[in-house]
């Protein structure tokens, strides 16, 4: 396999992958707002629904770890072991481009799935600890003034007309 058809094989698993993380991505987002509104037993039925997709990405992942390592085969002659595909690929060509910027996407959505998770795992102990998540009840904070109002009068024509200029 050269050069151009590993690129092709690799960008279509990680546009697979993009949409597999974008997915659980929202299934993350939904189990937020479930918690949220403290509606527990919704949760359940959305982490067996994320399950699903984890287990299809770690598919895609296992794939894209063989073509990467064959992309580095084909590019590198040099020591790969500690470089990434956005040291190794030049983004001027557009094949290799378009790589790393699927790749990079990717990169981006495993940072925002990972910051979700941790969000929805302290929620979760929180629930657990306090029971149905309740908003603070907004009371008077400060003292509201009256604020008086100021005018301007505007000499009328008589008036306007004894000005100087």
């Amino acid at each position: 396999m050269d050069l151009e058809e590993t690129n092709k094989q690799l960008q279509n698993i990680l546009r697979k992958e993009i949409w597999v993380r974008q997915e659980i991505l929202n299934i993350l987002s939904q189990q937020e707002s479930v918690l949220l509104a403290g509606n527990i037993n919704f949760v359940e039925e959305l982490t067996q629904k994320n399950r699903f997709f984890t287990r299809f990405l770690k598919v895609l992942m296992r794939k894209r770890g063989v073509l990467t390592r064959h992309l580095f085969t084909i590019l590198s002659s040099s020591n790969t072991l500690e470089k990434t595909l956005d040291k190794v690929l030049d983004p001027t060509k557009e094949e290799e481009g378009e790589t790393l910027f699927l790749y990079q996407k990717t990169y981006f959505l495993i940072e925002k799935i990972h910051s979700k998770h941790l969000h929805i795992k302290v929620l979760l102990e929180n629930f657990q600890k306090e029971g149905v998540f309740k908003a603070p009840k907004m009371e008077k904070q400060f003292e509201t003034k009256k604020l008086s109002l100021m005018t301007i009068d505007y000499p009328n024509e008589e008036q306007e007309s004894s000005i100087p200029h």
